[in-house]
């Protein structure tokens, strides 16, 4: 009688190759676990040209249209209260034109804080301005701006 010997060849998977997969799921998991809770608070700071072109133009043309109608209104200076009466009168002026200037809605609320020491009239804005871009981006910019002129009270 032949015996004949038989043998099972089923080639095992090697220890490392099942570390190796182990170890590469466990980092996908973690990852996938911390960008998901990080996803909530993600803001950052973007100093691109593109973004803020857009925002810089808008601070120009509000810069001008303010500090036009503060040397109209301050040249012929009676009372604070005709000054804001002015100021309001031309900034209306401006809302209801073709020329549409975004944030200066914000202004009549800021009127009250007018410096007026005798020979200087001072007043500060602090307004905000923002722009939503197509991507999802929104970006906010704060506009502090001073404007100082010396008057002669008639």
């Amino acid at each position: 009688m032949k015996q004949t010997l038989v043998c099972n060849k089923k080639a095992g998977v090697s220890i490392s190759i099942v570390l190796l997969v182990l170890a590469t799921l466990i980092l996908v998991i973690s990852s996938l676990f911390y960008f998901h809770i990080r996803a909530d608070d993600l803001t950052g700071d973007i100093s691109s040209a593109v973004f803020l072109e857009e925002i810089y133009s808008k601070e120009v043309k509000l810069n001008f249209y303010l500090e036009n109608v503060f040397d109209k209104c301050s040249e012929n200076f009676v009372s604070e209260e005709e000054f804001v009466n002015c100021f309001i009168e031309k900034i209306e002026l401006y809302g209801g034109s073709d020329i549409v200037v975004e944030g200066l809605e914000q202004i009549e609320g800021q009127l009250d804080e007018i410096v007026f020491d005798g020979r200087k009239l001072g007043i500060e804005f602090d307004l905000l301005i923002e722009e939503d871009f197509e991507d999802g981006l929104s970006v906010s910019y704060e506009y502090k701006k001073s404007f100082e002129a010396e008057v002669c009270v008639k």
